[in-house]
């Protein structure tokens, strides 16, 4: 029998207060109905629901399916293993569907259903992660105005500052005071930069760490062990940029050959899937950007750029995509000495 009064709000304590907001805000959503009956009987929660639903994270919708069976961002939302990675192209919203999953998991809900976490997700009652970056400067940048534009909103009257820790502090020019994010729950996150060195990401467990862009090989493997501690979660994130020096990105050689053996996910997908992106605009970085730079700023791919190769990258992408999964059969001669399949 379908409830007709909205979900309880008693013996709500700070900690628990934002997902049963969140379960709320889906629930009047999904039961538009019920919002009379609510506003009656709750009116301080029903204004605190309704300032919830306005917020940049609320209102954030991931795309996928949009051009094919490629799930996008909700895949990538979707997946839980303890090691996983999206490698995209430019302009695909990997950062910020990132930082949904991510922040989601501080206030306790899931990114996609805005429903409470299930109870063993996390070993701990509190999210304590990193965020690793190249530099001070481009976690400040990327990875911490997206947090204050996408997320939480650009205006700190808005109601998810409500939700930020006291001791933490925002300015534009300077990101997060200590570079550390904390909400008022008890989860907090510290943005880490490569340019520290491995010794520094040595010390206590923490249940996610997000490497933003290709990081040094040591680094993550020392990240692996700050999760590994606490069955926590490592996420990697890059558009696999190839660099002369370096070459194509470690990853491919050490993570991505072997991901299959090893379970460890790899989601890809493309510039052209992201709906939120115009036509024009899509035809116009395609004619910018060289055709190996496509493959990687586009599509994601792990290929060298600024090289000649032997054949066009259309040509290599077409052969790709036409190739089928082959299958077993008997062939034997028939009477006119052709060969045909053969039926046992």
């Amino acid at each position: 029998m379908t409830s007709t009064s909205p979900p309880e709000l008693s013996g709500t304590g700070e900690e628990d207060l934002f997902p049963k907001l969140a379960k709320l805000a889906t629930v009047l959503k999904e039961k538009p109905w019920l919002k009379e009956v609510f506003q009656d009987t709750h009116p301080e929660a029903y204004e605190q629901v309704l300032q919830l639903a306005a917020c940049p994270f609320f209102q954030w919708s991931p795309f996928g399916y949009t051009i094919d069976d490629n799930p996008c961002q909700y895949g990538w939302l979707e997946e839980w293993s303890h090691q996983s990675w999206a490698v995209c192209g430019n302009r695909t919203g990997k950062t910020e569907s990132t930082w949904m999953k991510f922040y989601a998991s501080m206030m306790g809900i899931d990114a996609l259903t805005k429903q409470p976490i299930p109870k063993d997700r996390f070993k701990e009652d509190h999210v304590n992660g990193w965020i690793i970056s190249d530099t001070e400067d481009t976690s400040i940048d990327i990875i911490q105005r997206t947090l204050v534009r996408e997320v939480l909103g650009n205006d700190e009257t808005g109601f998810l500052w409500n939700f930020v820790d006291d001791s933490c502090q925002w300015t534009e020019s300077g990101g997060w005071k200590n570079s550390r994010f904390a909400t008022t729950n008890g989860s907090r996150v510290t943005f880490k930069f490569s340019t520290q060195k491995r010794k520094t990401f040595q010390g206590t467990s923490r249940n996610i760490v997000w490497a933003d862009e290709e990081q040094p090989k040591d680094i993550m493997e020392e990240s692996r062990t700050r999760v590994a501690d606490c069955d926590g979660y490592l996420w990697g994130t890059l558009t696999p940029v190839y660099e002369r020096l370096r070459g194509i990105p470690w990853i491919y050689h050490d993570v991505y050959l072997s991901r299959e053996e090893k379970g460890i996910p790899f989601h890809n997908w493309s510039l052209l899937h992201n709906p939120y992106i115009s036509d024009d605009v899509k035809a116009r970085l395609t004619r910018e950007w060289d055709e190996d730079s496509r493959e990687v700023r586009i599509h994601g791919m792990f290929v060298p750029m600024g090289i000649q190769l032997a054949f066009p990258m259309s040509m290599v992408r077409t052969m790709r995509d036409s190739v089928q999964k082959g299958e077993s059969a008997h062939l034997r001669f028939n009477e006119e000495g052709i060969v045909e399949r053969a039926v046992i």
